[in-house]
């Protein structure tokens, strides 16, 4: 008797880690397409929007941030001249010349960002829609701010500083903003999405009232 029932303990859980195994590798096989679908849309989107930008001048791109920066040096009662170049170039009286090229721009950044919001398919695509816009917004903000901050220090800093700004916190920043920015759409739009579907479960039937006669 004790061995029959050993046997089926035995064969019991031998059928429930088969379908635990089972059930894990249907969910390893799932997460492997959605993974898949991901990068291929990243890339499509990504390769895509980098041939339309690539065919339109760079100066459409640059001249904006130029101005901007010529703004924000006038705030600082210095005189700039914008010089039509490629890359756009300003000069100022102070002796700070800068350099205004394609990753000022923030384009790079922009496409990046296009790319991984419409490449997140398990978003309604409203939502992605609009994030793309938000981001968009939000990136080009932050963009002119670290250049402000940039050139801040470069009108008080000395050359090292200045340089290591630039080449290590200028290009890393955006892209780390870029992280937080897709974290707290992500975030926002499986919260709603959640929050209506328990509204729409837990919404009470409303009750006929008898008809009188």
């Amino acid at each position: 008797m004790a061995g029959k029932l050993k046997t089926k303990l035995f064969v019991e859980s031998a059928m429930a880690a088969w379908k635990w195994i089972s059930f894990e590798r249907k969910n390893i096989k799932s997460e492997s397409m959605k993974a898949a679908k991901f990068i291929a849309v990243f890339v499509l989107v990504f390769v895509a929007l980098s041939a339309v930008v690539s065919m339109i001048p760079l100066q459409l791109f640059e001249m904006p941030v130029a101005i901007a920066i010529k703004g924000f040096f006038a705030g600082q009662g210095i005189d700039a001249v914008i010089t039509p170049t490629e890359p756009v170039l300003l000069r100022t009286q102070r002796g700070v010349n800068v350099s205004v090229s394609y990753l000022c721009t923030g384009v790079l950044e922009s496409i990046v960002w296009i790319a991984i919001i419409s490449a997140s398919l398990g978003i309604e695509r409203r939502k992605r829609i609009a994030g793309i816009f938000y981001g968009l917004a939000g990136i080009a903000s932050f963009n002119l701010v670290r250049i402000f901050i940039t050139l801040l220090i470069a009108l008080n800093a000395d050359t090292n500083t200045v340089e290591f700004i630039h080449n290590v916190l200028f290009r890393v920043t955006l892209f780390i903003v870029i992280v937080g920015f897709y974290g707290i759409w992500f975030w926002l739009s499986i919260k709603s999405s959640l929050h209506s579907g328990i509204q729409g479960h837990q919404s009470p039937k409303k009750e006929q009232n008898p008809k009188k006669h």
